[in-house]
């Protein structure tokens, strides 16, 4: 069983120090990450799995929340998801779409 969640890893700063969402999969004691096209311009914009102390912040999480239920949803629908590594995993949800 995957268990999914929103986060940002502060070691993959973007070049002008802004950080990329992403959507970590931790699955078979392996975590990888799935990133997102939100972007937030610092670490103490995020909490918890949400975005805070930005005006726009409502969207942002909407949108993220949007994001992570297509990801989740896809990845319960992998009944044989227990035989697969967590990058095969994420390969499967991301290009599920294109099936």
């Amino acid at each position: 069983m995957a268990n999914l969640f929103i986060t940002i890893v502060s070691t993959k700063k973007m070049l002008n120090g802004k950080h990329k969402v992403r959507i970590a999969v931790s699955h078979n004691l392996a975590t990888r990450y799935i990133p997102t096209n939100i972007i937030i311009d610092a670490e103490n914009e995020f909490k918890n799995g949400k975005v805070v102390k930005r005006p726009d912040k409502d969207i942002l999480n909407a949108r993220l929340k949007k994001i992570y239920d297509m990801y989740y949803e896809r990845c319960m629908k992998i009944e044989y998801a227990n035989t697969l590594t967590c990058t095969q995993l994420i390969k499967y949800c991301i290009f599920a779409e294109s099936r």
